[in-house]
């Protein structure tokens, strides 16, 4: 191989790691939106566990199939109730890594309402505060995928350029 083919090969190789990373960067944009449909998932269980099935809060999070929402589940204790052990558990799931931590603030404070009312009125109310978190949760989550297909597109040519940009430093 003569020195320009090295540089071209080189160059080309630089274009397509640019546009890899760019694309890399977009999908921690797309774990928010997987978080949150997982989320509302568990939600329309915990919403069966407790009110058709009519276990105990404790055991309606349990048998809901979230790691968060078992978490919460299993830091009731006495007189503990979801919202102290949510408080409790939030910095855990949400730290680098946990169950939650793609999550923003909006997506955490509809958490928030939503283990504050859990397991403290009747049935209807608890229906009523169940359904009305899964829906804002489903709004945050097309808001997010869309955010995520824009910052998909945007990170892409960036890193597309910047690897172009090397390129033709090297050349």
């Amino acid at each position: 191989m003569d020195g320009w083919t090295l540089r071209l090969t080189a160059a080309a190789v630089l274009t397509l790691c640019g546009a890899a990373a760019g694309r890399s960067l977009a999908a921690v944009r797309r774990r928010r939106v997987v978080q949150l449909m997982l989320l509302t998932a568990a939600l329309q269980r915990l919403e069966v566990q407790m009110l058709e099935k009519l276990l105990p809060l404790k055991e309606a999070l349990a048998a809901s199939a979230h790691p968060a929402l078992g978490a919460v589940g299993e830091g009731m204790t006495g007189a503990r109730g979801a919202l102290l052990s949510w408080l409790g558990a939030a910095d855990a799931l949400r730290a680098r890594g946990g169950e939650l931590s793609a999550l923003c603030g909006e997506d955490v404070a509809a958490l928030d309402r939503l283990f504050d009312g859990l397991g403290t009125s009747g049935a209807s109310e608890q229906r009523i505060l169940l359904e009305g978190v899964q829906e804002e949760l489903k709004r945050l989550a097309q808001a997010a995928r869309k955010t995520a297909d824009e910052h998909a597109k945007l990170y892409t040519s960036l890193g597309l350029i910047a690897g172009l940009a090397l390129s033709i430093c090297l050349l």
